[in-house]
């Protein structure tokens, strides 16, 4: 899967793209690039509770594609890309 995708900095965001069929591109939500488990020291010392998370905004397919089933499955691993990249980058070595 780490081959199936690609990140990069555009501006002041991070623009994730699949490179197979589908093919499609977004922006990493900025809840993920801000994240202060990236950035330790704007970690408050106190717990807090998990909570949902965008990991990509303003997703868009690069191809046509009919079949709703690949669009979810690549929607998914780009998801799991995200994380990945952002909180284990050593899973994608």
């Amino acid at each position: 899967m780490k081959n199936d995708f690609k990140i990069y900095k555009d501006g002041d965001r991070f623009v994730f793209e699949r490179v197979v069929y589908p093919r499609l591109k977004g922006l990493v939500s900025k809840t993920v690039t801000d994240n202060p488990f990236n950035n330790p020291d704007s970690c408050s010392t106190e717990e807090e509770e998990p909570k949902d998370v965008c990991l990509a905004e303003d997703v868009e397919l690069l191809e046509e594609c009919s079949d709703e089933s690949a669009i979810d499955k690549a929607i998914q691993e780009a998801g799991q890309y995200i994380i990945g990249y952002f909180f284990n980058t050593k899973s994608l070595e």
